[in-house]
């Protein structure tokens, strides 16, 4: 990996190997005073190359309505398997591997819940006021959980 074989310096400040984030690029190369003079002195912004957050990737609508309709029967599936008590009459489940899913399904559910709570927030920061249109928001970020949550950071604000 490219960034073990770096080190950064400038002066008394030393920048280790790490996982960089952006503020870290930008602290360090605010201190460096010298410019690289050789080969082995590559520059910060050619050595490190960033990918662009999750959140900047445009989902076109007819993808993002396919993703939440997987989203949605893969999740049926789940709670089916989970709670119906048919697979394991027929032989495809054990009890054992009901209760797992059973477990995965409340987990699964709380996380859904936490992204709802995100979702609704970023609405609210985007200049969402309506009560009913920030629960829409929560109720589809609950169902289809990261989905509706980089939907809603693409939003332009209203005010």
């Amino acid at each position: 990996m490219l960034l073990n074989k770096i080190k950064f310096t400038s002066g008394f400040h030393t920048c280790a190997p790490r996982p960089v984030s952006r503020r870290l690029v930008q602290a360090c190369s605010a201190q460096s005073n010298k410019k690289p003079n050789s080969a082995s002195e590559p520059s910060l912004q050619n050595a490190i190359r960033l990918p662009p957050p999750l959140s900047s990737i445009a989902i076109p609508n007819s993808v993002y309505s396919a993703l939440c309709g997987a989203v949605v029967v893969a999740e049926l599936g789940l709670v089916d398997a989970a709670y119906s008590g048919d697979w394991s009459r027929i032989g495809i489940l054990s009890t054992e591997q009901e209760l797992q899913l059973q477990q995965a399904v409340l987990i699964i559910a709380a996380i859904h819940g936490a992204e709802a709570a995100i979702a609704a927030y970023l609405a609210k920061g985007k200049g969402v006021d309506d009560v009913g249109e920030l629960l829409a928001v929560a109720l589809r970020a609950f169902f289809f959980g990261a989905l509706e949550i980089n939907k809603v950071s693409q939003m332009e604000p209203l005010r």
